[in-house]
C-alpha cells in the first residue's frame, strides 16, 4: 500500500522544491564539495520552502495565522535543522531523482491499494498520473483522501488516523 507516492519519476514543483534544497547544499559557501570542516548553515534558510510543500496550507496557517508566528515557524524550522547533516540531506533527496517504476508496474501481481492526499502540493494528483499508472496493474486501485480538518498534506503519511480504514480494507481483500 503506497502513501504518497506517484508511480513515475520526480518532477515539476515536487522536482522544483528539492533542486532549491539540494542546490542550496551544494552553492553553501561552507560545503566544500561535501568534505566541510564544519556543518555547513546556510542552506538550512531554503528549508521552510519543505514545509510549505508538505504540510497542508490549512495545518500551516493554524500553527501560523499572524506574521509573527509566521516568522516563529520559519525560525522553529530553520532551528530544528541545525542538527541535520548537509550530506545526509543531499543523499536523501538525490537518492530518489532516478525513481520511476511506472515500465514495470504491470509486473505486479499483489494486491496494491495506493493512497494519496488531495492537499499533497508536492504530487500533482490532478493530472490522473496514478490512476492511469495503477490501471497498469491487475487487482489494484487508487485513493485519493480528501482534505479535512485532519488532514496534513504530504505528511498525510504520518497520520494513521487518515488512512487506517484503507488499511484494514486493503487486507481484508486478501485470500
Amino acid at each position: 500500500m503506497p502513501l504518497v507516492s506517484l508511480p513515475g519519476p520526480i518532477a515539476g514543483t515536487n522536482f522544483l522544491w528539492r533542486h532549491v534544497i539540494t542546490e542550496s547544499i551544494r552553492n553553501d559557501p561552507d560545503y566544500n564539495g561535501g568534505n566541510y570542516v564544519k556543518q555547513p548553515t546556510h542552506w538550512i534558510y531554503a528549508l521552510p520552502v519543505q514545509h510549505i510543500m508538505t504540510e497542508s496550507r490549512v495545518r500551516t496557517y493554524e500553527t501560523a495565522p499572524t506574521r509573527a508566528k509566521s516568522i516563529e515557524l520559519f525560525d522553529k524550522i530553520v532551528n530544528d535543522a541545525r542538527a541535520f547533516d548537509a550530506n545526509d540531506y543531499l543523499y536523501g533527496f538525490e537518492a530518489s531523482w532516478d525513481y520511476d517504476p511506472e515500465p514495470d508496474l504491470a509486473k505486479i501481481k499483489a494486491r496494491l491499494l495506493a493512497v494519496n492526499f488531495a492537499d499533497d502540493m508536492a504530487s500533482v494528483l490532478e493530472l490522473g498520473s496514478v490512476e492511469r499508472a495503477v490501471a497498469k496493474i491487475p487487482n489494484a486501485r487508487s485513493v485519493i483522501v480528501p482534505a479535512s480538518d485532519k488532514s496534513h498534506g504530504h505528511f498525510g503519511s504520518r497520520y494513521p488516523e487518515l488512512w487506517k480504514a484503507y488499511l484494514i480494507e486493503l487486507l481484508q481483500s486478501l485470500s
